[in-house]
């Protein structure tokens, strides 16, 4: 059998279908899927079933696209991507804009700009103290710490 994948026509062999499931379709084979409760069955099935994998709107609509076909396809697997709580849980946030550096005035006289700060709670000491303040000189860089 003749299969188009991302690098071209291949045969498929039983040992490479059983790792590609799902990952390319015979070519010239997409269905036209008419009724709306059947698109849906097959993006539940391609996209929230164990086999389907939570795979994201990119991959999620060209498994699907590969064996099925409708009007407006790709907007609708972006929406039903978009809904899975699942996938905006999990999913990878990648800034692209990082916040501008800002210039910092340096201290001329020593405890001129101090930091205080509580750290815990940790786990419970001799004394009865889980808490520890600590207090740093921004011009010394000095640091002194107190267990409360």
């Amino acid at each position: 059998m003749k299969l188009f994948t991302k690098a071209g026509f291949r045969t498929l062999t039983n040992a490479d279908a059983l790792n590609r499931i799902g990952s390319v379709g015979a070519l010239g084979e997409q269905k036209e899927i008419p009724d709306d409760k059947m698109r849906k069955q097959i993006l539940d099935e391609f996209h929230d079933s164990p086999v389907g994998g939570q795979r994201g709107m990119n991959k999620t609509n060209c498994t699907i696209s590969a064996q099925y076909t409708w009007p407006k396809m790709r907007r609708k697997v972006e929406e039903y991507v978009k809904q899975c709580k699942s996938c905006q849980v999990n999913k990878i946030l990648t800034s692209k804009h990082k916040a501008l550096m800002q210039v910092t005035t340096t201290t001329e006289r020593p405890f001129e700009k101090c930091y205080l700060d509580v750290v815990g709670p940790l786990p419970v000491t001799l004394q009865g103290c889980k808490y520890i303040l600590t207090f740093q000189d921004d011009l010394s860089s000095s640091r002194s710490h107190r267990e409360t």
